[in-house]
């Protein structure tokens, strides 16, 4: 779940634009990944046990995948390069001709 969008990631070097790339879904997988580290570091219970662990582990990998899609996001929607929507754009037209 965490790495699912690494092919989004490759598509969005390629085309050097975030348009296919969902801003909501790599903060929600970052902030999953950060909460559920914090709650696997601070429940005592959690390290001395090998479900803890393997939450810690797992988890923190999701932080780290979150954060890198976070910020090859911010890169490249600083590019300037992903503000026009064609989709939109040609959903819009097809309206018009349908009216």
């Amino acid at each position: 779940m965490y790495v699912s969008p690494l092919t989004i990631m490759t598509k969005v070097r390629k085309t050097k634009s975030v348009k296919y790339m969902p801003f909501c879904l790599s903060l929600a997988i970052f902030l999953d990944g950060l909460v559920w580290t914090i709650n696997a570091l601070i429940t005592p219970f959690a390290l001395t046990h090998a479900f803890g662990i393997y939450v810690m582990i797992s988890t923190s990998i999701g932080a780290i995948s979150g954060l890198v899609q976070l910020i090859l996001y911010a890169y490249y929607w600083c590019m300037g390069e992903n503000n026009v929507d064609d989709d939109a754009e040609h959903v819009l037209n097809l309206a018009v001709v349908s009216v």
